[in-house]
């Protein structure tokens, strides 16, 4: 008994040092919105996407929005390839103390896009355009296209070679920075066509981490020591750590750092920084998506609120005497044999260690961890199968949610509508809206398009699939095309699309056609 007790008082105290945030501290995590996660090791974001990296359950993948995160899938394994991952809009990418690298298309279910085996073992990755940069160390700097997953694993192009490129940032349009051992950075214009050396820049300082925020360069020493870097390669001090630094970012106007020590500071972007996360045992891991900044702690992955100066504090403290409600949980597309993880999340915050969760459904292997629902689907699980979340508090309330999981023999890949060759002005803006459908996907959303041979200054958007042009007096004439579209599951379609610019008279009126 006594043995007993003094266990459970252990672990109580356990959840209190964990979860419950100092009364001083303006950053509060919200309970209302966390994930356990097994055996995190790393996490990254886009402005869509959220990746964690698992000891045990490998790349888990969610789909991020304001408020929240969708789970899509998660890819085991991933694991074994590294421990580093970097992420931009369009691609994720894994690597670690090995010449490996590994590039993730998010939409795909297995995760991997394509992987190859660098000369060196890459120190740091940056995409512009279908460009991917690696920093390589003594081996220099390097280049892969990612115009398709056959051309990432041929050989690498070499911008420079032999010249200690340690680290780089972006701007993610056309401006590269790449960090050399010899305090110097090489600034690079690049372009579908060519990257040109712009520029070297001398620094006055022994740097040896670079970073791209809020429009400005960020160099980093290894005491810890964080700089603002100029034109002219003099450096401004902007906050001190006392360790090297691993991460950094920029959230509503904070300044957040987190050491190769594991310690996460904090505070204003030219102000001094305070010590927020220091028992390294955490893993204190954090990565920024849209306005939202997420920790991981403890194998808890939650986001950040910043309580001073707003309202937050009230609002949390009137959600906690008010109503007690789940927030619902969309159906559920899965493949066979891929594993389940979502988050079980509420309208307001809640202390869940006065919360008790549990599950009804056709199948008695799930789990909930903390708050998240846990299924691996058994070879024969596929169809429709109905999941009721119940939520009961210390004081008596509760309430449920219900949803569906389809798991699915295979994925349909989706359906482009019909077109039909164009022929537009030349020097006017052209905007069409392509559109495909995904025949057995909940969330059509999820779609992702990318566009394969477009004429030169085309774009389109990868989530929307708009397509926009400005041609030029000397782009007259048919352009081909290609656009691909991938689902939440990795299945993709392709269709081909023909325009036509012609040139005008002033004053003739011209009708464009439309597909």
């Amino acid at each position: 008994m006594t043995q007993n007790f003094l266990r459970n008082l252990l672990i109580s105290f356990a959840l209190i040092f964990v979860f419950t945030p100092a009364v001083h501290s303006q950053f509060i995590t919200d309970l209302s919105r966390q994930l356990q996660i097994p055996g995190i090791i790393n996490i990254n974001s886009s402005e869509t996407h959220l990746y964690a990296l698992s000891e045990s359950d490998g790349l888990v993948v969610f789909r991020a929005y304001s408020d929240s995160l969708q789970w899509l899938y998660s890819s085991t394994g991933m694991q074994e390839r590294g421990h580093i991952i970097e992420s931009d809009i369009r691609f994720a990418y894994l690597y670690g103390n090995t010449r490996r690298l590994t590039v993730i298309e998010p939409t795909s279910v297995l995760g991997v896009y394509s992987s190859t085996i660098l000369p060196a073992r890459p120190l740091s990755v940056k995409r512009i355009g279908l460009s991917l940069f690696i920093a390589m160390g003594d081996s220099g700097l390097g280049k892969l296209s990612l115009e398709t997953p056959e051309s990432v694993d041929t050989d690498v192009e070499f911008i420079t070679e032999n010249s200690g490129v340690i680290d780089l940032a972006t701007d993610g349009r056309q401006i590269l920075y790449t960090l050399k051992r010899n305090n110097e950075i090489s600034i690079y214009e690049v372009s579908e066509e060519s990257v040109r050396l712009r520029e070297n820049v001398q620094i006055n300082r022994q740097l040896n981490r670079l970073f791209l925020a809020n429009n400005e360069l960020i160099g980093s020493d290894r005491n810890g020591n964080i700089f603002l870097v100029n034109s002219d390669g003099n450096t401004r001090i902007l906050a001190q750590t006392g360790a090297p630094v691993e991460r950094l970012a920029l959230w509503n106007n904070q300044l957040v750092v987190r050491t190769e020590e594991q310690n996460v500071w904090i505070g204003p972007f030219n102000g001094d920084l305070t010590s927020w996360k220091t028992d390294p045992r955490g893993g204190n891991y954090f990565t920024t998506s849209e306005n939202n900044l997420w920790l991981a702690e403890f194998n808890i992955l939650s986001p950040v609120l910043n309580a001073a100066g707003t309202n937050q504090r009230q609002g949390l403290a009137a959600n906690r005497s008010g109503e007690f409600k789940l927030r619902s949980i969309p159906d559920v597309v899965v493949p066979s044999g891929r594993p389940l993880l979502l988050p079980i999340e509420f309208e307001q915050t809640i202390d869940i260690s006065q919360v008790a969760l549990s599950y009804t459904a056709p199948f008695d292997n799930a789990r909930i961890r903390g708050k998240t629902f846990y299924w691996q689907p058994g070879a024969g699980d596929t169809g429709r199968q109905a999941v009721t979340i119940t939520a009961t508090t210390s004081d008596g309330r509760n309430d449920s949610v219900t949803f569906n999981v389809d798991i699915r023999p295979f994925n349909a890949p989706p359906r482009f509508t019909p077109n039909r060759p164009v022929s537009i002005p030349a020097g006017e803006r052209f905007e069409l809206a392509i559109t495909a459908v995904d025949p057995d996907g909940i969330d059509q959303n999820l779609i992702r398009y990318l566009g394969v041979d477009m004429p030169a200054g085309a774009e389109i958007n990868e989530r929307t699939g708009e397509f926009s042009w400005i041609p030029n007096i000397r782009q007259t004439g048919n352009h081909q095309f290609q656009v691909i579209a991938t689902d939440q599951f990795g299945a993709a379609a392709s269709q081909n699309f023909t325009i036509n610019v012609i040139e005008i008279d002033e004053g003739e009126d011209v009708e464009t056609d439309i597909f």
